[in-house]
């Protein structure tokens, strides 16, 4: 159903609507998906390093991120790119099989239609709870070797 699109364009081919993740879900029948979602402000180098993480959980990588209007209500007033150039930066690394924006605070609607296995977060929020985490097997916050947040890049710049 959308692998010709992939063949077609490989990066944009990999952006999926939020109705379409039941088809994944489907076409991926018995192999383990593995769901990360968040804003993606700036995609960076820890960004990257978690999604290899991620994918090395499970067969195949759903990002999920939140729409412009839906990042500016959970990140107000701080710099965030546009969804479709957070969406083609995402879906360009290998790691990433589907990439899909949702317009919620919350990626629990995502969750429901995808049915991931496992949620993987960013290690600031290890030990917490998230949206969503209790209609997965696993929620998982790797540390990884980029201790930086973004905001902090984004400070910097600003400096």
């Amino acid at each position: 159903w959308h692998e010709v699109e992939k063949d077609l364009n490989p990066i944009g081919g990999k952006v999926v609507l939020p109705k379409d993740l039941p088809k994944i879900r489907v076409a991926e029948r018995g192999k383990r998906v593995v769901l990360a979602p968040g804003v993606f402000r700036v995609p960076t180098a820890g960004h990257f390093w978690m999604l290899d993480w991620a994918k090395s959980q499970g067969d195949c990588l759903v990002v999920a991120i939140n729409s412009d209007e839906s990042a500016a209500r959970v990140k107000p007033g701080e710099f965030c790119l546009g969804w479709m150039e957070r969406a083609q930066t995402l879906a360009a690394h290998q790691a990433v099989d589907y990439v899909t924006v949702f317009g919620e605070d919350t990626p629990e609607e995502v969750i429901r239609l995808l049915r991931p296995s496992v949620q993987v977060k960013g290690m600031e929020y290890a030990g917490e709870r998230v949206p969503g985490d209790d209609l997965c097997e696993a929620l998982i916050a790797p540390r990884g070797p980029f201790p930086d947040h973004v905001s902090n890049l984004v400070m910097a710049i600003r400096s």
